[in-house]
């Protein structure tokens, strides 16, 4: 470890870590392992709502980030420019960030975004019915309009609240975080289920082994990821000890 800190090899510290992490998932009451193995374990439930929570949140922070000095046309105008328009999926982003639009309305946003769709106004009346948030939930529509529905959501709730702080907004989309990931209970995505009760428990060693408050920086810990490690020593510079 001292000639790892001296020369900067960040695979050592790298290689620790999932040490560090391996023992604790395995030295905490009721091993994180057995849960994990155990299809019947009641505790998987709260552990997947746990990883929505968290990895839905920073989706939130991203976007809100990324909209929140936008004025609603403008932050409809940055997502749209980020997707081939059709008019199915005009039709759900409208229904979605204008929950109350008319068809008229429909009829406006649709001729004035996509100029070059023919469609007829039996066309636009069926897309206007068909994708709305009655008929497909919110990771069915960010599907369809290839929108993370994060993303989706937090557009049309800055439509409607143009002043929500930061804190307002994650609040607000603590239904939408957990419907987002609700297709993680499906027993058919057992892999990825498991890779996101492993991503819970992992944080919690991480949470032990990145608190640099005591080294007078401005934050009070570090992203808990594998390649934090390397970068924990040198950050905190204290003399490695056996």
């Amino acid at each position: 470890m001292r000639a790892a800190l001296r020369d900067s090899v960040n695979l050592v510290f790298v290689r620790m870590m999932r040490d560090i992490v391996r023992y604790y998932m395995l030295e905490t009451p009721g091993s994180s392992a057995k849960l994990l193995e155990d299809v019947r374990d009641e505790r998987r439930p709260q552990y997947l709502a746990r990883f929505a929570e968290r990895e839905g949140s920073q989706f939130i922070r991203r976007y809100y980030s990324k909209y929140r000095n936008k004025t609603p046309d403008e932050a409809l105008d940055l997502m749209l420019a980020e997707v081939r328009l059709t008019p199915e999926r005009l039709a759900v982003v409208f229904n979605s960030v204008y929950p109350s639009g008319n068809l008229e309305q429909f009829k406006t946003f649709l001729h004035d975004t996509l100029p070059a769709a023919k469609l007829s106004d039996k066309d636009i009346t069926a897309l206007y019915e068909k994708f709305t948030p009655d008929n497909y939930s919110l990771p069915d529509r960010g599907y369809i309009a290839r929108i993370h529905p994060l993303e989706l959501w937090l557009v049309g709730y800055l439509r409607s609240h143009p002043k929500a702080t930061l804190k307002e907004t994650l609040a607000a989309g603590t239904a939408e975080r957990q419907a987002v990931y609700s297709w993680l209970f499906n027993t058919r995505y057992k892999s990825t289920r498991i890779a996101a009760y492993a991503r819970c428990w992992r944080s919690r060693p991480f949470r032990r082994y990145t608190r640099v408050e005591d080294a007078g920086l401005s934050f009070d810990n570090l992203i808990a990821s594998y390649a934090t490690a390397s970068a924990v020593p040198r950050i905190v510079r204290r003399p490695w000890r056996n």
